[in-house]
C-alpha cells in the first residue's frame, strides 16, 4: 500500500459515501485512478467492504458479546461459524487465537431473546464448547483507521459514544433508508430515492434527520490489517474496584491512540474490551509498557488475543427493525 492508497482510504474514512470524483479532486488525481486503486484494494482483500455505523440502542437493541472456547478441530469451528452467520441478530463473528477461539456479538431487544438464542446454540454445540463468557455491552466507541495515516494526515475523530441511548420512534421511510444503507452503504441519494419511491429532496431530508437524531453516525471502509502485516489484537481488561473509577480516563487514553479501532464497556467478567492494530511487535510492546506503567494499579487482569479472521460484520439488525 503506497501513499496514494492511504490518501484515498483517508477520504473514505472521513466519509464512506464520498464519490470517486470528489476523492479525485481532493487527492489531485483522476476519477479513473481513484476507481482503479479502490478496486485493486478490494481485489487484494485489503478493503473488505463498507460498513454503516449507527447507534442500535436508539432502535431498541441491547448488545451482548460472547466469547467461546472450542475443544474440537478447525472443521467444527468453521461449522459453528456457518451456523452463526445465518442468524440475523448476530452482527459480528471473529476468529481469534488464545483461550477463546470465537468472538461473537449480537443484538437483542429482550433478555429472553438472548436466552433463547444461547440455549438453542448450546443444544446443538454443547459437546464442543468447553467454556464461554457473556458480556452486556453498555457503551462503545468505533474510531477510524488512524493507524494507517500516522502523522502524515490529520487524525480523524470518530469518537461519539454508541449503544448507550434510549430508544426513539422512527418513521417507515427512516427504517427503509437504514435497511438500504446496511446492504449498500455507498448507495447514492438517487438510488435510495428509487428504491423507497420518494423524491430526492425527501430522501436527503430524511438522511439529515437520521444524522440529527444521532442514529446514523458514518460509513467507513472495513479493512483487513493482517493483509498489510499489521498486528490486530483483541484485548480484554478486568479492573480492580478502584479501576472502575478510572474507566473513562482509560477509555480516553485509548481513543487518543492511533492504534485503537474499537473500545466497549461491559458488565460481566471483563469491564473494558478493545481492538487495536499495531505496525509491529515493538509498537505492541511499547503500548503494553506505557499502559501498565500508567494504570497497572487499577488492573486485575488483562487477556490478549490475536485477531485471525472476520467472518461477519453488520451494524444494523435490519431483519428486526420495526
Amino acid at each position: 500500500m503506497d501513499r496514494w492508497d492511504k490518501k484515498i482510504l483517508y477520504q473514505l474514512d472521513l466519509d464512506g459515501r464520498i464519490s470517486f470524483s470528489k476523492i479525485a479532486k481532493k487527492v489531485g488525481k483522476s476519477k479513473s485512478f481513484v476507481k482503479y486503486r479502490v478496486e485493486n484494494l478490494q481485489r487484494k482483500n485489503i478493503l473488505l467492504d463498507f460498513v454503516t455505523i449507527i447507534d442500535t440502542s436508539k432502535l431498541g437493541f441491547q448488545t451482548y458479546d460472547i466469547y467461546l472456547q472450542i475443544i474440537e478441530d478447525k472443521s467444527v469451528e468453521d461449522e459453528i461459524c456457518d451456523f452463526l452467520k445465518l442468524i440475523p441478530e448476530i452482527n459480528c463473528i471473529q476468529k481469534i487465537i488464545g483461550k477463546y477461539q470465537l468472538y461473537i456479538s449480537l443484538f437483542v431487544k429482550y433478555f429472553g431473546d438472548l436466552e433463547n438464542f444461547f440455549i438453542n446454540f448450546l443444544e446443538k454445540y454443547h459437546k464442543v464448547i468447553s467454556s464461554y463468557e457473556i458480556l452486556m455491552i453498555y457503551k462503545a466507541y468505533s474510531p477510524a483507521h488512524n493507524y494507517l495515516f500516522g502523522n502524515e494526515m490529520k487524525k480523524i475523530n470518530h469518537s461519539k459514544a454508541l449503544l448507550c441511548s434510549r430508544p426513539i420512534e422512527l418513521s417507515k421511510k427512516e427504517i427503509e433508508i437504514l435497511r438500504i444503507l446496511e446492504v449498500t452503504p455507498r448507495a447514492s441519494f438517487f438510488e435510495i430515492s428509487q428504491k423507497i419511491k420518494s423524491s430526492l429532496p425527501i430522501v436527503k431530508k430524511i438522511f439529515e434527520s437520521l444524522i440529527q437524531k444521532e442514529i446514523f453516525y458514518y460509513i467507513r471502509p472495513s479493512l483487513d490489517a493482517n493483509k498489510l502485516d499489521y498486528l490486530h489484537k483483541n484485548i480484554l481488561f478486568n479492573f480492580k474496584p478502584n479501576g472502575l473509577l478510572k474507566i473513562d480516563e482509560i477509555k480516553n487514553y485509548f481513543l487518543s491512540l492511533d492504534s485503537t479501532m474499537f473500545v466497549s464497556y461491559g458488565f460481566g467478567k471483563y469491564d473494558l474490551t478493545g481492538e487495536f492494530v499495531f505496525k509491529n511487535l515493538q509498537e505492541f510492546r511499547d503500548f503494553q509498557e506505557k499502559f501498565f506503567k500508567g494504570y497497572s494499579e487499577y488492573i486485575s487482569k488483562v487477556e490478549f488475543y490475536d485477531y485471525y479472521k472476520e467472518i461477519k460484520y453488520s451494524h444494523i439488525p435490519f431483519s428486526d427493525i420495526n
